[in-house]
């Protein structure tokens, strides 16, 4: 398989992709916040066109900035950092998704398991 792949299913990579997640959402709560109280002005700007690209522009500017961070052995270059900031934040969202039904399923699997056990441990009394 090509190094490439092995780049985008790094635990690195998910990780990167979920703080890119919570500082969007962070900066999206503040300013949907600050316009729900008057103190910005509502624009279909916010929604339209910053929204969707900030996370594409913080994963730029980290990945940047970030030269400790754990970058895949082929990426560790400015350049090869650059575009590693520039794919999680396309994908975040997506990579957010995933980790996330991932943790549903097996939140609800485990519950239903503790369900059918308890359904085994209490017997209907016999006539």
């Amino acid at each position: 398989m090509d190094n490439s792949i092995y780049a985008l299913v790094s635990v690195e990579f998910i990780f990167f992709c979920l703080m890119l997640v919570a500082l969007t959402t962070i900066i999206s709560k503040f300013v949907n916040y600050l316009t729900k109280k008057g103190k910005l002005p509502v624009s279909d700007l916010w929604n339209d066109v910053l929204l969707p690209v900030m996370p594409i522009i913080i994963g730029m500017i980290l990945a940047l900035l970030f030269k400790k961070f754990p970058y895949p052995q082929a990426l560790s270059m400015t350049s090869g950092r650059f575009i590693f900031g520039t794919v999680s934040g396309l994908l975040s969202t997506v990579v957010y998704r995933l980790v996330w039904s991932t943790i549903k399923s097996k939140i609800s699997s485990n519950l239903q398991t503790v369900d059918d056990k308890k359904d085994n441990l209490v017997q209907e009394p016999k006539e």
